[in-house]
């Protein structure tokens, strides 16, 4: 009996003993916590926030680069905004202001100093040709105009004038049509035609979009024959 006993104590007391410890473990553990639970619930009490849209979003990056504060950032986006959005129906549209337009074609160096403005030239690849009103006389007459305003303007407006050579070629052919041997013998009829150049040159400019930048009309040479 004893051997039996000690057999049994041998080879089933330690499954109970494992047995034992598994159970008392399960009941130890309790359940796996959610640690994302608290912020699910927090999100979901905040109110969906306002749609940026992409003007707002590209001031409040510029303003957050030059460090600008948030509230700074945020007015700027709302004054953005305003003057985006389309005028109300009947209502006229507002007055160009010079002054602003001048403002807007500061140019300033590194320092913040303004760098004067400069003249800068452009000249027809070829001359103008043509018959005079009156007579038998021709004339060939060689062209040049300047802009006035800062360099880096002034050089946007002559590549903007080499883009449209062809069409202010034909600008100014509309204005030699009409013109008279007298117009280039004498100064001030002479002075009269390049102003008349000129304009018909802006006039094209502003149809096309840009500002009406040319300063002066320069006769570089002439032929009568």
């Amino acid at each position: 009996m004893k051997a039996l006993l000690g057999k049994m104590l041998i080879y089933v007391l330690p499954g109970f003993v494992v047995l034992g410890a598994f159970i008392g473990g399960h009941a130890a553990v309790g359940p796996r916590a959610d640690h994302l639970q608290p912020f699910r619930d927090r999100s979901a009490e905040l109110a969906p926030e306002a749609e940026v849209t992409a003007p707002d979003a590209a001031v409040a990056v510029a303003a957050v680069a030059v460090g600008a504060p948030a509230a700074t950032a945020a007015t700027a986006a709302t004054a953005l905004g305003a003057a985006a959005a389309p005028a109300a129906e009947g209502t006229p549209d507002a007055e160009p202001d010079p002054a602003a337009d001048a403002a807007a074609r500061i140019q300033r160096d590194e320092q913040g100093n303004i760098i004067p403005p400069d003249y800068r030239y452009f000249s027809f690849a070829s001359p103008f040709a043509g018959n005079a009103r009156e007579g038998s006389a021709m004339y060939s007459i060689e062209l040049s105009v300047n802009v006035f305003m800062p360099p880096m303007f002034a050089d946007v407006v002559i590549l903007r004038l080499q883009e449209n050579e062809m069409k202010l070629r034909g600008a100014v052919m509309d204005v030699l049509g009409d013109v008279a041997a007298e117009d280039l013998r004498d100064v001030p009829a002479r002075a009269d035609l390049v102003a008349r150049i000129r304009d018909a040159m802006n006039a094209l400019l502003v149809s096309e979009g840009y500002e009406p930048d040319i300063r002066e009309v320069v006769i570089t040479s002439f032929v009568i024959t």
